[in-house]
């Protein structure tokens, strides 16, 4: 896209702006370009201020998801002493599906999350999907927000509405109340995306290549927990910094056997890697609950990677871009 719009003559934002006719994205293209400062940054490629051999440059690139919920059940019951128990099948894989869980949960019933206690992974449980595609949010907050709807109006037709909720929860006496819900549509949505900016310093000398500056402005329609949807954006980021940078798995032809299977030979990102990330949401809350991961990693590479050629003039075409290929690509190695 970028090496089209400099063949044309054109700043690669002003290329986007005129040709892609998704409204969101033109939003997130003028939102992000204001907050990364890109009419202060952006120059014709391999043209950046300095006479020295390490050289800045900037980049974009956009992203599409389909995510999108289907097929969770859950369950819900509601003790005597006023504890709230939610089951589900589904999984964490660290990207806060508990919590999740627990403050669907908790907005229902008028508690705090702390007083929610979600049980999940599970197969003894009401079933889920599994966790991926960016489907685990959208399937599992309709389930559990039907469930703690379906118990809370069990609870009020049985006690009433009258009183505290440890009161009304008194007067269940020995006998809980189990309801269970499953996903429905209209309390989740599909297609997600994003833009991404990225900042870049490249060593001509050397091929290094230090990331500064990332900028996201991604839709996430709405967002249950504000500070995992976060986390798990830069998380994303830096997984697209590895995919960018470093990670490259090297295979012996002849046997198929990977000859870096460990974290001393297959390079990662570390904490000195990581540079500024800037994320902004455009909350959308009437889209219902989308997923978020993958939307999240697919632009960081080519928004690197654009700001690479953006650098030094010339287009790395191959990733990750290690110092060889950036000398290759300047033609100071063969």
């Amino acid at each position: 896209m970028d090496m089209l719009a400099y063949k044309l003559g054109f700043d690669p934002l002003e290329f986007r702006l005129k040709n892609d006719p998704n409204t969101t994205r033109q939003q997130q293209y003028r939102l992000g370009a204001e907050r990364f400062g890109w009419k202060d940054k952006f120059h014709p490629p391999g043209k950046g201020p300095g006479d020295g051999p390490v050289k800045r440059g900037v980049g974009l690139a956009s992203a599409s998801w389909g995510s999108g919920g289907s097929g969770t059940k859950a369950e819900a019951i509601i003790h005597a002493d006023g504890s709230v128990e939610v089951r589900c099948g589904t999984q964490d894989l660290g990207t806060g599906s508990r919590t999740l869980v627990a403050m669907v949960a908790a907005e229902t019933f008028g508690l705090k999350p702390s007083q929610i206690t979600a049980r999940i992974g599970d197969t003894l449980m009401p079933p889920s999907g599994g966790s991926g595609g960016s489907t685990t949010s959208p399937s599992v907050a309709p389930a559990v927000r039907v469930a703690c709807v379906n118990a809370l109006e069990a609870l009020n037709a049985r006690v009433g509405t009258e009183g505290t909720w440890a009161e009304r929860c008194r007067r269940l006496g020995m006998e809980s109340i189990t309801e269970h819900g499953q996903w429905q549509p209209g309390l989740s949505g599909s297609g997600v995306g994003g833009v991404q900016f990225a900042e870049v310093e490249v060593d001509t000398e050397t091929g290094q290549t230090r990331v500064l500056h990332v900028t996201a402005i991604h839709d996430a329609g709405l967002i249950v927990n504000r500070m995992t949807a976060r986390s798990q954006t830069n998380g994303g980021i830096i997984q697209g910094i590895g995919y960018a940078l470093f990670e490259e798995r090297i295979m012996d032809d002849q046997t198929g056997v990977m000859l870096n299977p460990n974290f001393e030979t297959y390079k990662l990102p570390n904490l000195a890697d990581i540079p500024t990330i800037d994320v902004h949401f455009l909350d959308q809350p009437e889209r219902g609950v989308l997923g978020l991961a993958e939307a999240v990693h697919i632009p960081t590479a080519a928004a690197i990677a654009n700001a690479v050629h953006n650098a030094i003039g010339v287009p790395v075409m191959e990733l990750p871009m290690t110092p060889a290929r950036v000398l290759a690509a300047l033609g100071a190695i063969g």
